[in-house]
């Protein structure tokens, strides 16, 4: 069969689709991931929801999962068949282009896995920033795949759980280490009383997030004083990434000064991340005693959202995206937003011919229903006349009276 297929390529496909159908028939008594070292001291219920989300998958014989320098999503178990492993070069921390990928052919095979095997995960949590290796099926694969937003949320109802990937990663050459940092040493709490310090890392406890896992939700009531002291997050308005920041920085100081705000973004892990974390109220009790803490803590949380402020009115004025047609499309605004109109200057003339007027207030104008009937030169001076303003929950728009 071996030397047929060499000659008649087309034809032997029939082989492999009878074998692809025989895997699925057998998928019942595939190996499951009870078997997997690593989860067989797990909760029951946590294996048996985990293998419930997991998605069955048939593939051929030459099918890559997954390449080098990939951006992990998925992470895999397979339940029948095997697959190869190969890398370009030994190492655990792929550079962010990897431009050295040389064709899969030419790669020596590292290492060959068999029905039972787990693999994907270091890169799908975030132990590592992209795949270390290209995986193909050398015979026809029964896979099960889970993806990593799955995952972690399953990891956020079963939090012991963790502990497994933590020592899966360092098996494999990736340990997760804490970070030997006090809070003393953050700059952000600087200047503070030793006293409140002191007192604030009594009342702080660790917290560790894996890639992708949500930490403070858009709209949501703020609730939690976050202090990232390893990793990096991404900050995202209506699901729009705004900005991405590196340890070490505070998150969540204003809803310690203003119970009940709600979140004004959406802050989820791009790595693994260490934070401490206490609740707002506790930490707002801590500051009653302690008033000049307290107004420096004010002032810093008021330049934060100042800073945040700014971030988001960059946002908008980035030159708009172009959809497929060729169209340039109005960028999604931040929730909330606000347009303050000064007094309109109606002798201000249409721009010359050949200017740029794609602004991002022009393209709100044109995409509004209210001024679709409008005539063109009106909407470029009413767009050149407006202002935009950022609001966040709780602020005061209008004023009755003013």
């Amino acid at each position: 069969l071996k030397v047929l297929r060499c000659d008649f390529i087309a034809q032997c496909r029939l082989f492999d689709k009878v074998a692809m159908e025989h895997t699925r028939l057998m998928q019942r008594s595939a190996c499951g991931i009870t078997s997997v070292s690593f989860l067989r001291r797990s909760n029951t219920n946590f294996v048996c929801m985990l293998d419930e989300k997991m998605e069955r998958r048939i593939h051929d014989t030459g099918h890559v999962l997954f390449s080098e320098g990939d951006i992990g999503k998925d992470i895999f178990f397979l339940a029948r068949g095997r697959v190869a492993v190969r890398r370009c070069v030994e190492v655990t921390d792929m550079p962010p282009i990897p431009s050295h990928i040389q064709p899969l052919d030419d790669r020596p095979v590292h290492q060959e896995l068999s029905a039972g095997s787990w693999f994907g995960e270091l890169a799908a949590l975030g132990f590592q920033p992209l795949r270390s290796a290209t995986v193909t099926c050398e015979t026809v694969c029964d896979i099960r795949v889970v993806n990593s937003a799955m995952l972690v949320g399953l990891l956020e109802e079963y939090p012991r759980e963790a502990d497994q990937f933590y020592e899966l990663a360092a098996s494999r050459g990736c340990p997760f280490r804490l970070p030997d940092v006090a809070l003393q040493e953050v700059a952000a709490f600087r200047g503070y009383s030793a006293l409140f310090v002191e007192k604030l890392a009594s009342e702080m406890s660790r917290q560790i997030t894996f890639k992708g896992q949500l930490i403070q939700e858009e709209n949501a009531i703020q609730d939690k004083l976050h202090v990232l002291l390893q990793g990096s997050v991404s900050l995202e308005a209506e699901g729009e990434h705004i900005v991405d920041i590196e340890a070490t920085t505070v998150l969540g100081d204003l809803s310690v000064v203003q119970p009940n705000i709600r979140n004004p973004l959406t802050v989820r892990s791009r790595n693994v991340c260490s934070f401490m974390i206490a609740t707002a109220a506790r930490v707002a009790q801590l500051l009653t005693d302690l008033p000049a803490d307290l107004i420096q803590f004010r002032e810093a949380a008021e330049a934060n959202r100042e800073d945040l402020r700014s971030l988001l009115l960059q946002q908008f004025h980035k030159p708009p995206q172009i959809d497929p047609g060729g169209q340039p499309t109005p960028p999604t605004p931040p929730t909330p937003v606000g347009c303050v109109l000064p007094k309109l200057d109606i002798t201000q003339a249409p721009p010359p011919v050949g200017q740029d007027t794609t602004k991002p207030m022009a393209h709100w104008l044109n995409a509004s229903q209210v001024f679709r009937e409008s005539d063109s030169r009106f909407k470029q001076v009413l767009a050149g006349n407006m202002e935009k303003v950022i609001f966040f929950a709780d602020q005061v728009i209008l004023q009755e009276g003013d």
